[in-house]
């Protein structure tokens, strides 16, 4: 069974701020990538951001925090991202996801005790730091309205940075911004996102998809819709099948289901788990093939191949069955340079 890949959703947003630098960053070192979200600003540039505005992600307002007046402050919050100029970025720092900031809704003092704070990160930016990192990707989702100019702004940093192609892959819920994006940028991948309700409209996406020459289809993680049929369909049309993250469907039952199923790539909210997972993946693959290497160059033994639903005896069960706990000795942190190696 193929490798399923398993990215980061807006970086590791579980362990640090959602879509900053040092939440990519983790992302990077636990996952196989990592996943975030661009918004254009007035200016043209790109911010790494999800939402349109900075209500709910930024750090209330303090005399620490900025140099503007309070209702200067919370003005910016909830001016929409593309009615601002990047450099105005510079007067906010993000925190944790919070109920959004406003002059009537304003920070606590408990909460100014726990936030210290991020800038944001452009486009740029983080284009500079997949080089670091040769063998780990980006899937970079494009938010906010569609304009006329988006594709070609996008091509401009993109093309400026020199990153190699086969490390970003472009994800978006626009279908036109998406097949702009592959006829100015061929050598990236191009992939739709959809929200399924059903398999029948995940088939009509991928369809869909293929006839506009995308490269792929993002759809949710639900394991009732992404089924063997959907894959199987989007695998035949050439069309990497990639899902998203739901909580509900976030945990290793359903990545195991899903990863045998043939998806391609996961994005989770739990990198840490995800470490762990990948970690017992890796051992598992390792011997399996050590075992089959065995069974060809053992003289006159008998060659018994296991049925196709069973486990490994050196995996516990409750890694099958979805209830993961990672034992001492499976710790992130005591085996960072283990999969250090395979960067």
């Amino acid at each position: 069974m193929p490798e399923m890949r398993m990215f980061g959703h807006r970086g590791s947003s579980i362990e640090e701020p959602e879509n900053t630098y040092s939440s990519i960053v983790k992302a990077l070192e636990e996952c196989h990538g990592a996943e975030f979200d661009i918004q254009q600003t007035l200016d043209g540039q790109f911010v790494v951001l999800h939402d349109e505005t900075l209500a709910r992600t930024a750090l209330g307002w303090s005399e620490s925090n900025t140099s503007l007046l309070e209702h200067e402050y919370y003005k910016l919050l909830n001016t929409s991202v593309d009615q601002m100029n990047f450099d105005e970025f510079r007067h906010v720092k993000i925190g944790r996801s919070h109920e959004p900031y406003s002059m009537e809704r304003k920070i606590t003092l408990e909460e100014q005790k726990v936030e210290k704070g991020q800038k944001l990160s452009s486009l740029p930016d983080v284009l500079e730091l997949i080089k670091l990192y040769p063998k780990k990707q980006y899937l970079i989702e494009i938010k906010g309205k569609t304009s006329s100019s988006r594709a070609s702004l996008i091509q401009r940093d993109i093309l400026e940075s020199g990153v190699d192609p086969n490390q970003i892959k472009l994800i978006g819920f626009c279908f036109d911004t998406m097949v702009d994006l592959k006829n100015i940028l061929p050598s990236f991948l191009s992939v739709l996102i959809i929200h399924q309700k059903n398999s029948v409209e995940a088939l009509e996406a991928i369809q869909k998809a293929s006839d506009a020459n995308l490269d792929g289809i993002d759809m949710l993680a639900d394991d009732k819709t992404v089924t063997s049929e959907v894959v199987t369909a989007a695998h035949a049309l050439k069309l990497e099948v990639l899902v998203y993250v739901g909580k509900e469907f976030d945990n290793v039952h359903c990545w195991n289901k899903l990863q045998n199923q043939g998806v391609d790539v996961f994005t989770s909210d739990l990198p840490p788990d995800v470490f762990g997972w990948m970690t017992q993946q890796d051992v598992l693959r390792e011997r399996t093939a050590a075992t089959l290497n065995q069974m060809m160059t053992t003289p006159n033994q008998t060659k018994r191949i296991a049925p196709e639903n069973s486990v490994s005896p050196h995996v516990s069960s409750s890694i099958i069955d979805g209830e993961f706990e990672r034992p001492d000795d499976m710790q992130p942190q005591k085996l960072v340079n283990v999969r250090a190696l395979k960067r």
